[in-house]
């Protein structure tokens, strides 16, 4: 079963969500740090981060990045084992969360991870780091697929962005038959057919499809930037529940529907703050 979590972020903070035990650690007990990754991975996270724990885990550092290098240089040392193995993004995805000493509003380093079979170790393959900040004034970090409400997060889902692009480029295609078509044994062939070669349908499709997308998240942003850390947690809450009902009725009943495992805030003050988890009785 793929793990639904969703970190929503702004000034005040990081509320975070997810449908499975064992998705949010605490990294640190003195700092505000915190991970989720998909405990459906292959990956053994909960022993890993428990080695992390036990070597102390980082000294304060004054740069949020500082921590996030010194997480991945432990995880270098960790040898990979035969068994562990990617078979999708969620498997190697994970998310870093957290403040710097100095810093006054959060970051969060969303990674995926390959496995270099030269040096049997985990190693960075992408990476996205998000800070917050008077420009950039909210975020949305997911794992797992969010496909059901995806449309209201992102004005659309990614499977009708795709279905939208694979049209327009069918489109296109037969358009331009028809133009080539039209102009053959003309003086204007080769220029006709020289403009058309050089237009790329398909960077021209992607990038005006998915600008939609970053038109409709700066108006959830702006709606995010006025959300205090108790509205974050009930948008993330409700965003988790609302996915794994959806698909609850989409799959006929054959994927199981039950409510948010975990909760956790991780402010500057007060660090990670845990409002449900199963291993605390919350």
């Amino acid at each position: 079963m793929e793990t639904i979590f969703v970190a929503l972020s702004n000034m005040s903070g990081i509320a975070c969500a997810s449908d499975r035990d064992h998705t949010i650690y605490q990294l640190s007990k003195k700092l505000p740090l915190a991970l989720a990754v998909s405990p459906s991975s292959s990956i053994p996270w909960d022993s890993i981060i428990e080695q992390y724990k036990l070597i102390g885990g980082p000294d304060e550092k004054e740069e949020f990045s500082d921590y996030a290098s010194h997480f991945f240089s432990f995880l270098s040392t960790i040898p990979v084992e035969k068994s562990w193995k990617v078979k999708s993004d969620d498997d190697s995805n994970l998310i870093f969360m957290g403040y710097g000493k100095d810093d006054l509003f959060p970051s969060l380093y969303d990674v995926f991870l390959k496995i270099n079979p030269k040096k049997n170790s985990l190693e960075e393959d992408f990476s996205e780091y998000n800070k917050v900040s008077h420009h950039q004034i909210a975020f949305i970090n997911l794992l797992g697929d969010f496909e059901g409400v995806s449309t209201l997060l992102f004005g659309a889902s990614d499977k009708t962005k795709e279905m939208i692009c694979q049209y327009y480029i069918k489109l296109y295609k037969a358009y331009r038959e028809r133009v080539i078509k039209k102009f053959t044994d003309t003086e204007f062939a080769d220029f006709v057919n020289k403009k058309l070669e050089a237009f790329n349908i398909e960077e021209t499709v992607y990038d005006k499809v998915f600008s939609v997308t970053d038109e409709v998240l700066e108006q959830v942003y702006t709606g995010l930037d006025t959300f205090g850390i108790e509205d974050l947690v009930t948008a993330g809450e409700t965003l988790v529940n609302a996915e794994v009902r959806l698909k609850h009725l989409l799959s006929n009943g054959k994927e199981h529907s039950h409510t948010t495992k975990e909760i956790a805030v991780i402010t500057r003050t007060e660090g990670v703050t845990w409002l449900k988890h199963s291993l605390y009785a919350l």
